[in-house]
C-alpha cells in the first residue's frame, strides 16, 4: 500500500487481505514483546486459541504456518520490514519451527515454568529477533510482558464489553474531554444529559447513559449497535493517541441516515488526537458517506485516501490508491472501486 493518509479507508473482495493488513499494522517494532501481545490478541479474535480447551496455550506451529502463509514443509521463515522509507534499510525477523526436544533446556524450563501445565507440545515457534529468542506463547510471561495490555483494534462486531469501563473513566477526569465526548455521542443518542459508571443493575460496574427525560440511568449495554460501535470508537481513540487505531468493518450498525454524521464525529476526533486511522468495508455508502462528510471538512481532504485490494491472475494481492479527488471522481462517475476477483 502506497501514499498512506491520515484516514484511510480500506476495500476489497472477500479473502483479499483487509482484515490480514490491519493485524499486519499491529505490528511493534519499539518493543516485540508487545508486538507478540497484539499477535496473540489477533490470533484469538480470530477463534484460533481455546483457552477453555487448551490449557497448555503454546502455539500450534500448523496455526502459525497457515495464518502467516508459510509453506508447511518450512522450518525456518524470514520476514523482512522497515520503519524508515528514506533509508530503504531492511530489518529481519526469523521464524523457526522447531521440535520441543531441539531446544535448549534452559528454554524448556522456562516454559514449563510459565505454561499452565508440564505438557509441551511436540513442536513450537521461536521468533528470533535483534539477537534474542522469543518462544511464541499465549502463557509465557516474557510475551506478555508489553506496556499495556490494550491492542489498537476494533474488531467486527466488537461494540458493549467490559473494557469500556477503565477506558471511560480516564475522558470521565476530564470536564472538558466528558463535555465534549457527550456533544459527539448526542448525534446517535438522543437526550443524552449524562454518562456515569454505575453498578444499580449489577455488582459490576458499567457504562450508564442518563436521559434528560428520565429519573434512572439506562445500561449502554442496551442501547443500540451504533450507538456502542461509535462509544467504542470514541473511548479508544484518545488511548491510541499519536499513534494509530484499525477498524474492521467500521460501518457495521450503522443506519445509512447517520453515516455521514458517524464519519465526521470519527474524522474530527482521530484528528484531535492526532491518530491515524485505517478501516475495512464492503459498504459502498460507507465511501458516499465517508466522501461527504469530507466535502463539510476541506482542511482533512489532503489526508483521506482509499486502498483497492484485488486479487490479480497470478492469485496475488494487488492494492489500489484513491486520493479524495480520485475517489470523488469515482463516485461521480459510478465507477467501481470496491475491488473485484
Amino acid at each position: 500500500m502506497e501514499d498512506i493518509g491520515q484516514f484511510n479507508l480500506i476495500f476489497g473482495d472477500n479473502n483479499t487481505g483487509k482484515t490480514t493488513v490491519l493485524e499486519a499494522l499491529m505490528f511493534d517494532e519499539r518493543n516485540f514483546n508487545q508486538f507478540l501481545f497484539n499477535l496473540y490478541t489477533s490470533l484469538s479474535i480470530r477463534g484460533l486459541f481455546d483457552e477453555k480447551k487448551i490449557p497448555n496455550l503454546v502455539l500450534d506451529t500448523r496455526i502459525f504456518k497457515s495464518f502467516t502463509n508459510i509453506n508447511s514443509e518450512q522450518s525456518k521463515s524470514k520476514f523482512y520490514y522497515s520503519t524508515n522509507l528514506f533509508k530503504q534499510t531492511k530489518n529481519e525477523i526469523h521464524i523457526e519451527f522447531t521440535r520441543v526436544e531441539h531446544i535448549s533446556q534452559s528454554m524448556i524450563t522456562h516454559l514449563k515454568r510459565n505454561t499452565l501445565t508440564n505438557d509441551l507440545p511436540k513442536s513450537i515457534v521461536i521468533f528470533h529477533y535483534k539477537d534474542k529468542d522469543y518462544p511464541f506463547s499465549a502463557m509465557y510471561q516474557e510475551n506478555m510482558n508489553s506496556p499495556y495490555s490494550y491492542i489498537p483494534y476494533i474488531s467486527f462486531g466488537d461494540t458493549y464489553r467490559d473494557d469500556l469501563v477503565p477506558f471511560y473513566s480516564n475522558i470521565q477526569d476530564s470536564t472538558k474531554q466528558k463535555k465534549r465526548f457527550i456533544q459527539s455521542l448526542s448525534l446517535f443518542i438522543d437526550k443524552i444529559e449524562d454518562i456515569e459508571i454505575s453498578a444499580s443493575y449489577s455488582n459490576e460496574p458499567h457504562i450508564a447513559i442518563r436521559f434528560n427525560n428520565s429519573d434512572r440511568p439506562v445500561p449502554l449495554a442496551m442501547l443500540g449497535d451504533g450507538a456502542k460501535r461509535l462509544f467504542r470508537i470514541l473511548v479508544e481513540l484518545p488511548i491510541c493517541k499519536h499513534r494509530r487505531l484499525m477498524i474492521d468493518e467500521i460501518d457495521t450498525g450503522i443506519h445509512y441516515s447517520r453515516f455521514k454524521d458517524f464519519w465526521k464525529t470519527i474524522l474530527v476526533a482521530a484528528k484531535e488526537n492526532d491518530v491515524q486511522i485505517f478501516a475495512t468495508t464492503h459498504n459502498k455508502d460507507g465511501l458516499r458517506y465517508f466522501y461527504e462528510a469530507l466535502e463539510e471538512l476541506p482542511e482533512y481532504q489532503q489526508d483521506a485516501r482509499c486502498f483497492t485490494l484485488s486479487r490479480i491472475k497470478d492469485d496475488s494481492v494487488k492494492s489500489y490508491t484513491q486520493t479524495y479527488e480520485q475517489f470523488e471522481h469515482a463516485l461521480h462517475y459510478d465507477i467501481e472501486i470496491r475491488g473485484r476477483q
